[in-house]
């Protein structure tokens, strides 16, 4: 029965250890958020547009024809 009792001691010491370090760590992330906040927003630069040269205005229509001619060299 001296052992049981010994236990239940050391299974609060150590829920009290852990709830400290759970609040200190909630602390911790309450003050990097309170920092996060505080700090200025740069506004977010749009990229820039930058026009795609057409290398062939027709290349769906050249495509066609390959595929059309390929298909009729393995028939």
């Amino acid at each position: 029965m001296e052992h049981t009792h010994l236990v239940k001691g050391l299974d609060y010491a150590l829920l009290q250890k852990v709830r400290s370090e759970i609040q200190v760590r909630e602390t911790e992330q309450e003050a990097e958020m309170e920092r996060l906040v505080t700090l200025p927003v740069e506004p977010v630069k749009e990229k820039e547009k930058k026009e795609v040269p057409v290398v062939c205005p027709n290349l769906l229509t050249v495509l066609r024809a390959w595929v059309g001619l390929v298909s009729v060299v393995k028939g």
